[in-house]
């Protein structure tokens, strides 16, 4: 007999005693919600891009991604994502208003984040 099997014994153990408390499944991985930049059409997890929601005063900034209304995303660390063309599918006539919105709001935390590779002044 080996040194080893006492400790595989516990661990079937341990899995086949989850596996009953879980109804008989397996444990699984975590699903992630993936959605779609409007402008680059990337796939990423929802939680790396910024929701933007149409509302009746126009086109809203929602980083909780809570605001009811129709939402789309973009990508918040790609500037050539918050050009008005690209946006225009979304957000039609606010579609200029919208793009210099998120240049200004996402090129202010650009700014002020830290660049990789420069020394911090």
């Amino acid at each position: 007999m080996s040194h080893g099997s006492g400790q595989s014994k516990i661990a079937l153990a341990q899995d086949l005693s989850f596996v009953l408390r879980n109804g008989g499944r397996m444990p699984t991985a975590k699903h992630i919600p993936m959605r779609q930049c409007i402008a680059c059409r990337e796939r990423r997890p929802k939680h790396e891009l910024l929701r933007i929601v149409l509302t009746e005063a126009g086109p809203v900034l929602d980083p909780t991604g809570r605001k009811p209304g129709r939402g789309a995303y973009v990508c918040p660390d790609k500037p050539e994502c918050w050009v008005e063309k690209k946006l225009r599918r979304f957000a039609g006539a606010k579609a200029q208003e919208l793009s210099q919105a998120l240049q200004t709001v996402l090129g202010r935390v650009e700014s002020q984040a830290p660049q990789v590779g420069k020394p911090s002044t």
